[in-house]
């Protein structure tokens, strides 16, 4: 008998820490405390932002995909501002900030451009490679990240879900 207990003991001990581990890595991750400066000089917290649904691109002047995506992000910031949708443009830390201002010159985008030149808020949502875009939900926690141009109308809908959430 004993040996039958002690096998149910650690059969349930397992099933705890399998659960324990799936709680762990399901748990919503906070926004970083970290700044950005846009173009415009506005200086904004991001972990601040509660009550807003946040999407973040990390861009470069000089990467294809990135100047493609740009409509899709006008596109969602055109149809979901008004609701209360922030987004912000960081260009990558490795992109000069002459070239980017002047970019951002001939090309205005209608969303806010920040300038991350020491690399702290890619480093801090750990962006390798772009565009990567990271969706913040109302409550401050990151809900979507994806590498490459986004599907809109994925992102479409996530940002739906988002808007009603924070309603």
């Amino acid at each position: 008998m004993p040996n039958v207990f002690n096998s149910k003991i650690n059969l349930l001990l397992v099933l705890l820490l399998v659960a324990g581990g799936f709680w762990w890595l399901a748990r919503p991750t906070p926004v970083p405390a970290v700044t950005l400066t846009t173009l415009a000089g506005k200086r904004i917290a991001l972990n601040k932002l509660n009550g807003k649904v946040v999407l973040l691109s990390f861009w470069a002047t000089d990467c294809p995909a990135c100047l493609q995506e740009r409509a899709l992000l006008e596109r969602i910031y055109r149809q979901f501002s008004s609701r209360g949708l922030r987004l912000y443009a960081i260009a990558m830390p490795y992109d000069p900030p002459n070239r980017v201002m002047q970019f951002v010159k001939t090309h205005p985008p209608s969303y806010p451009v920040a300038l991350d030149p020491f690399g702290r808020i890619s480093q801090a949502f750990e962006v390798a490679l772009i565009p990567t875009s990271i969706l913040i939900s109302p409550d401050g926690s990151l809900v979507w990240r994806h590498t490459g141009i986004p599907d809109l109308d994925r992102l479409q809908s996530l940002i739906e879900n988002l808007l009603h959430q924070g309603d």
